[in-house]
């Protein structure tokens, strides 16, 4: 019986490394959202949203990041 359980309590650890991985690439984005640094936002959301694609709110985060940044850009130019 104890060894049907080490599966289930793998598959559980990795799931809440996984989570608590992007909820860090999360805050990282943030953070560079607020510092201005939109261009590491961009990449950030990219990566947490490859981690988890059915997240609507990091794909509205990364659209308002990527448009803050391609203003910046063309202000640039």
């Amino acid at each position: 019986m104890m060894q049907s359980r080490w599966p289930a309590v793998a598959l559980t650890l990795l799931v809440a490394v996984g989570c608590a991985t992007t909820g860090r690439t999360i805050k990282n984005a943030e953070q560079a959202t607020r510092q201005g640094d939109h261009d590491t936002a961009v990449a950030l959301y990219r990566e947490a949203l490859a981690k988890e694609p059915e997240r609507i709110e990091l794909r509205i985060a990364l659209e308002r990041a990527t448009r803050t940044a391609a203003n910046e850009h063309i202000k640039r130019a």
